[in-house]
């Protein structure tokens, strides 16, 4: 039973990452085409925008929690031969 849970707060984790990604994309308007150029601040001076490997780093963590946490939260069961009841198991 912890492991379905732990399964879909993983995924629940990724998902959020992922969502403040594209929340972060939307605010600072850069997005992985726009990486190529200089960025021009609320001033006027140019700055230099922000890494993409690091963006591509977190993205693909985000998506291996999001996919791991699904696939764990799907496919975890209960053992062979365990009850519900606390230390009770049952021999088959």
């Amino acid at each position: 039973m912890l492991g379905k849970a732990w399964g879909w707060i993983t995924a629940g984790i990724g998902a959020v990452m992922l969502a403040f990604l594209v929340a972060y994309g939307t605010a600072s308007g850069t997005w992985v085409d726009e990486h190529s150029g200089l960025l021009v601040d609320k001033v006027g001076q140019s700055v230099d925008p922000p890494s993409i490997v690091g963006l591509l780093i977190v993205t693909v963590l985000a998506l291996v929690l999001l996919i791991g946490g699904v696939v764990v939260g799907i496919a975890s069961r209960r053992p062979r031969g365990a009850v519900a009841s606390r230390g009770a198991v049952i021999a088959e």
